[in-house]
């Protein structure tokens, strides 16, 4: 599990039922470039399943808009024409701002141009104090400080990155607490960082853990409790090899 307060960030691996463990053996007889690559080959054909198994789930032949109304008749939160743009979503379209169609020319996108999505409020952190801290399923707690982290072994990689909502704007019926993106939610930086894999195995997941939860200094209010931005992966894609804790985005620090 990754947490983290406005001091410091915690990695906590927690435990999750049927998810299998995969420790990446593969990126211990590699160098981490490497195994970035032979990675980021296994990632993609892992994208195309998950994707078939999510439309399975709650694509448009699992789950119709009719059954949705069904289940929720007096819903309020979609909106029901594509031009009946909602105050909501024109606040959120000026706090987070897509990227510049014309950056597409360019290999890398430019820090002001890159898609910028933020949930919570924007935390600011001192990078001289700021720590991050692993806990939970794990041998040897870590606490480490940017220097630390700079101090590893490092890799920077061009990554294109694209917000799932991506030509939200074009729907009629939209989730209208969400970014109106229209085809502007992407970005192609180069990031500099170390391995997260080399991180955990230095800690030493325990065998009962089943996710590594990443837990953000930016948190904000919902349902009338305060809750800090958190996502997750399971072990097997954390120990990959191509899952990176950055401190650099195009050469500069973050």
């Amino acid at each position: 599990h990754f947490g983290s307060s406005n001091t410091h960030t915690t990695t906590h691996l927690a435990p999750l039922a049927h998810t299998a463990l995969t420790l990446g053996a593969m990126a211990l007889h590699m160098g981490f470039e490497e195994s970035i690559l032979e990675a980021a080959k296994a990632e993609a054909e892992n994208a195309v399943q998950a994707r078939s198994r999510t439309l399975a789930h709650v694509g448009a032949a699992a789950f119709s808009r009719s059954e949705h109304k069904a289940l929720e008749p007096d819903d309020w939160r979609h909106t029901d024409q594509r031009d009946n743009i909602t105050p909501a979503e024109v606040q959120l379209s000026k706090r987070c701002h897509g990227a510049h169609i014309e950056t597409l020319s360019q290999e890398v996108t430019q820090v002001g141009s890159h898609y910028l999505l933020i949930h919570y409020d924007v935390p600011f952190l001192n990078a001289q104090t700021h720590t991050l801290r692993i806990k939970g399923l794990v041998d040897n707690e870590l606490q480490l400080t940017m220097a630390d982290l700079r101090d590893r072994p490092s890799s920077t990689q061009a990554v294109l990155m694209a917000c799932a909502g991506t030509g939200r704007m074009s729907m009629k019926v939209r989730l209208w607490t969400h970014v109106p993106w229209g085809v502007d939610s992407f970005g192609c930086a180069t990031w500099t960082g170390c391995s997260l894999a080399d991180v955990l195995r230095e800690a030493g997941v325990q065998a009962g853990a089943r996710q590594v939860l990443f837990t953000g200094a930016d948190r904000g209010v919902e349902g009338g409790k305060v809750q800090y931005f958190q996502r997750s992966m399971t072990i097997e894609q954390a120990m990959l090899g191509h899952v990176m804790l950055v401190y650099q985005m195009n050469g500069q620090d973050l």
